[in-house]
C-alpha cells in the first residue's frame, strides 16, 4: 500500500511525471501550478520553523545526508546535454537554459554566502579557521565574486 501524502497526491504526481499537464485546460493548469506553488512555499516555511525549533536529536533524523542529498541533487540539477564546451557556450543563453542557470547561480551564491559567513564557518571548524582569521584570508569571497559575475 502506498503511503498517503497530502502534499503530493497520486493525481499531482501523475500529472507532473507524465507531463499530462498538456491535456489540462489553461485555467486548470494555472490552478494546479498555483496550488502546488502555495503548498511548496508553505512546506518551506514549515521546514524552516522545524529547523529552528526541534531538538538536535530530531533534526538528525530528518535533515541528514541520506535524506537531503536527493533534495540537493534535484534543487541544483542543471543537466547539460551538449558534449563540448563550445556547444554549451552556444546554448547557455538560450530561453531554455538561461532562466534555470540564473536561478541556480542565485541559489548557489546564497548558499555560499551563508556557508562562507565567518560565524558559521568558525563555529563549524574553529581549529582550522583560527589561523586564517588572524591573516584575514577570505577564501569564500572568491567564489561569491565569481558567482556574482556569472549572474550578469
Amino acid at each position: 500500500m502506498k503511503k498517503k501524502n497530502i502534499l503530493l497526491t497520486d493525481h499531482i504526481r501523475t500529472c507532473l511525471e507524465d507531463k499530462s499537464l498538456k491535456n489540462l485546460k489553461p485555467q486548470q493548469r494555472a490552478k494546479l501550478y498555483f496550488d502546488q506553488r502555495k503548498k511548496s512555499l508553505d512546506s518551506i516555511e514549515y521546514l524552516t520553523f522545524m529547523l529552528k525549533h526541534l531538538p538536535e536529536k530530531q533534526l538528525e533524523r530528518i535533515f541528514n545526508a541520506e535524506t537531503m542529498m536527493p533534495f540537493f541533487e534535484a534543487l541544483f540539477n542543471l543537466e547539460i546535454k551538449e558534449k563540448s564546451h563550445e556547444d554549451y557556450l552556444k546554448i547557455k543563453e538560450s530561453e531554455e537554459i538561461k532562466p534555470k542557470r540564473q536561478r541556480l547561480l542565485a541559489l548557489s551564491a546564497g548558499a555560499l554566502s551563508v556557508i562562507g559567513r565567518g560565524d558559521f564557518a568558525h563555529a563549524l571548524l574553529p581549529e582550522i579557521l583560527n589561523p586564517y582569521l588572524t591573516w584575514g584570508f577570505p577564501p569564500i569571497e572568491n567564489f561569491k565574486a565569481i558567482l556574482s559575475y556569472s549572474l550578469h
